[in-house]
């Protein structure tokens, strides 16, 4: 009867003992399933990974369709940043590209005289440029007028409430002339006074910061059994105590 060679019986008992030896390890360990899960979605989330690219896209975005959204509000982001610079405007505007959406930060020096919520003729080539950001991937848009702490008075704006809201409201009702097909009711007008600062008061710089109109271009609609949404106007009431 054939025997088999004598390599392939060192060879078995070698694989036998290696088995074995895998079968302790495993028994003595403990697989915490939580964690693998969470380690595998991150390698599914960052496909890029290995080839050294760095990915632009969230993780909330790993759809198609989400991706492709996603993409398309960077480009929009990126183009209007760019005309921003093409006009000599990017040391008054602060845009910045988030999760919620887009945000965009005005000095009051580009919009308004002092004590005034007129516009003025430079913040009005801004926000034709902002009415562009007005598309169907913009769910409401969010209008916050901002001073610093120094009373004002005057007949018109009794305090700086009536001042910051009347100059957001002003904003607002430009943006909506200018875009007269998005829904007004996605609008707010939003007054903070002096409540909300960017830098100290003790400054003439740090009062320059503070004196600003913020813009929200969020990509969802707020809430609205929660938030009143109006048309804005310079009559609108002011957030606060």
């Amino acid at each position: 009867m054939p025997t088999a060679p004598f390599w392939m019986t060192t060879y078995g008992d070698i694989m036998t003992l290696l088995v074995t030896f895998f079968v302790l390890l495993i028994s003595m360990s403990e697989i915490r399933m939580k964690k693998f899960r969470d380690a595998i979605s991150n390698f599914q989330r960052q496909p890029g990974m290995f080839s050294g690219s760095k990915s632009v896209v969230p993780a909330d975005y790993s759809s198609g369709s989400s991706q492709s959204r996603a993409r398309k509000r960077a480009e929009q982001y990126e183009q209007f940043l760019k005309r921003l610079e093409e006009r000599g405007l990017g040391e008054k505007i602060q845009a910045d590209l988030k999760k919620e959406g887009i945000h965009v930060v005005i000095a009051d020096s580009l919009m308004f005289r002092t004590g005034r919520a007129r516009l003025l003729k430079p913040s009005r080539t801004v926000l034709r440029e902002l009415a562009n950001l007005l598309s169907r991937d913009v769910g409401s848009v969010v209008v916050s007028g901002h001073t610093d702490d120094r009373p004002i008075g005057t007949r018109k704006f009794p305090s700086n409430w009536e001042l910051s809201t009347a100059r957001a409201a002003s904003a607002v009702r430009f943006l909506q002339e200018r875009a007269p097909e998005y829904d007004s009711s996605r609008f707010q007008a939003v007054g903070h006074a002096s409540t909300d600062p960017r830098a100290s008061n003790q400054t003439d710089e740090g009062r320059a910061k503070n004196r600003r109109v913020e813009i929200m271009f969020n990509w969802r609609s707020w809430n609205s059994n929660k938030t009143t949404s109006t048309r804005p106007t310079p009559e609108s009431t002011a957030t606060g105590p």
